[in-house]
């Protein structure tokens, strides 16, 4: 069954075209990982297919519809942008503060479990950083920060994980932690996974499928 289904899809910024006529798809419980240059249009797909961008030509069907707002009902989905730490330095939130914002899901209007700090706590282990709970986030390393921001998408257990670049600024640790845990959810809960990275693909060994993107352009390897 395909997750992700994308058909001829372009996009444009002003009149510089950076993503032409894609043309692919991601079956359930794939773990596919997209490469590409810097510039080559991978952050701006990732920004489509989350519906952070929406004026793109062609058509992108998640979990059997065109509308994200009605996959949302049907399957949940976690996204985490790149350089999602960047402006931590000075935020005053506790790593459980920021961890609680994950269980909040937009539709149901309600905290969407109710064991929250256990599966907080329990979140926190599985990367390596249950100590860091009522450290403020901005004193963490770049890398401990990006484990956290990894544990806030997972905490909502999503069916579809987009991750753009969640390597970059990593130390070594917290990259294999990170690479460990998603090879893990993969494979023991068939958690659909798409994720870019500029580099960095090998640490990746979980993953069962590989696209390279050019000028615009995506295939599969």
């Amino acid at each position: 069954m395909k997750i992700v289904d994308v058909d001829h899809l372009s996009f444009e910024y002003g009149n510089r075209r950076v993503l032409h006529n894609l043309n692919f798809s991601i079956r359930q419980g794939d773990y596919a990982v997209l490469t590409g240059e810097n510039g080559s249009g991978k952050s701006t797909l990732m920004k489509v297919l989350s519906g952070e961008l929406e004026s793109a030509k062609g058509r992108v069907v998640i979990a059997g519809s065109d509308s994200l707002t009605a996959a949302l009902h049907r399957i949940r989905i976690g996204y985490m942008p790149q350089n999602g730490t960047s402006r931590n330095a000075f935020f005053p939130a506790t790593v459980e503060e920021i961890m609680e914002t994950g269980m909040y899901h937009p539709f149901w209007k309600k905290w969407a479990v109710k064991d929250k700090k256990e599966r907080i706590c329990r979140t926190l282990e599985e990367m390596g950083m249950k100590d860091a709970l009522n450290r403020r986030i901005g004193e963490l390393s770049g890398g401990q920060q990006q484990r956290v921001m990894l544990a806030r998408v997972l905490i909502s257990k999503p069916q579809l994980l987009l991750l753009d670049e969640p390597a970059v600024g990593v130390d070594q640790e917290s990259l294999r932690q990170l690479a460990a845990v998603l090879k893990r959810r993969n494979q023991e809960e068939a958690m659909t996974i798409f994720l870019i990275t500029h580099g960095n693909q090998a640490v990746f060994s979980g993953a069962n499928r590989f696209f390279k993107m050019e000028e615009g352009g995506v295939e599969e390897k």
